[in-house]
C-alpha cells in the first residue's frame, strides 16, 4: 500500500498542472484515482453516488456534494471537489451544511486533488492538508501507518493483508 501510494503522490505530480482550472478533469485524474486506490469502485452506486443532495427545504437551493461515499445506502463520507490550483478556503460551509442532514455521516473531505482538507462531525480535523495529515489518533487519514478508523475500507492492513480492509 506505501508504493501504492508513493505512486499516487507521483501521478498527482505528474499531472497537476495539466488539469489546472478544470474540475471535472481534477476529479477524474486527480481525486478519483485515490478512492479507485483504496478499494472504492466510483462506479458502483451502492459505494459512491455522485452529485448527492440532501432535502435542504424548498426555500433552500444547495449544490449537490461531488461524491458521497455509502455504507449500508447510508452516506458514510462526503468528498467536495475543487480544480487543481483553486483555493480551498471559502468551501468549507458546504461540506458543515450536508453534516447537519445526513448525520450518519462522519467524515468530510475538501480537495483540490493537491490539497486535503478533513472534517469530522461537521468540524474542521487539525490535520491541515494530506499527505501531511496527523496519526490515527486524530481520526484523519494517516501519511504512514494506516488510515481513519471512520472510514471502514481505510483501516490499517492486517500483517496478511496489504489493501484496505
Amino acid at each position: 500500500m506505501r508504493e501504492a501510494l508513493a505512486s499516487y503522490v507521483n501521478r498527482v505530480r505528474d499531472l497537476a498542472e495539466h488539469v489546472k482550472g478544470n474540475e471535472q478533469a481534477t476529479k477524474q485524474s486527480l481525486i478519483g484515482p485515490l478512492f479507485t486506490l483504496l478499494g472504492y469502485d466510483l462506479t458502483d452506486p451502492r459505494q459512491c453516488l455522485p452529485e448527492y443532495r440532501v432535502d435542504f427545504g424548498k426555500d433552500r437551493s444547495v449544490k449537490p456534494i461531488d461524491w458521497a461515499f455509502l455504507q449500508n445506502a447510508r452516506p458514510i463520507f462526503f468528498v467536495e471537489a475543487k480544480e487543481a490550483g483553486r483555493k480551498l478556503a471559502g468551501f468549507d460551509e458546504q461540506l458543515a451544511d450536508y453534516f447537519a442532514k445526513a448525520p450518519d455521516a462522519k467524515l468530510g473531505v475538501l480537495t483540490n486533488g493537491i490539497q486535503w482538507r478533513f472534517r469530522r462531525g461537521g468540524r474542521r480535523c487539525s490535520a491541515g492538508c494530506w499527505p501531511a495529515a496527523r496519526s490515527r489518533a486524530s481520526g484523519c487519514l494517516c501519511r504512514t501507518t494506516g488510515w481513519s478508523p471512520l472510514l471502514p475500507r481505510f483501516r490499517s492492513p492486517s500483517p496478511s493483508s496489504a489493501g484496505p480492509a
